[in-house]
């Protein structure tokens, strides 16, 4: 619980994801791989249904979760908060197109440094 609150005191972003991970118990490349389509805030639900990997080989790729099925996991109220925050965060930055994507980018590079 200290390291979520750390998180969330030095990079917020960071510290929100932390907080849906928590919740969800979702891998590393499935959190990477969640679309807004596949969370439902007023019901507090997010479908797992894909990963994001790479090898050597094919570089960075979106596949299917390790056990080739979806799942429908239940949120907490804290990562709900999250969720929204970061939607709220990420409308504000769709005004500037130029500033999403190197974000995208980070996070992306980021799940698969971590996974290599």
């Amino acid at each position: 619980m200290a390291t979520l609150v750390l998180a969330r005191e030095t990079d917020p972003e960071t510290g929100r994801w932390l907080d849906v991970a928590a919740a969800t118990g979702a891998r590393r490349g499935e959190i990477c791989a969640l679309r807004w389509s596949n969370i439902d805030l007023d019901r507090q639900t997010v479908r797992i249904e894909r990963s994001v990997s790479a090898t050597k080989e094919h570089g960075v790729f979106i596949k299917t979760t390790k056990t080739d099925r979806f799942r429908l996991v239940s949120l907490t109220d804290q990562a709900t908060q999250s969720l929204i925050a970061l939607r709220r965060a990420v409308l504000g930055r769709d005004k500037h197109r130029s500033a999403v994507r190197p974000r995208v980018r980070e996070r992306i590079e980021s799940c698969v440094a971590v996974a290599s």
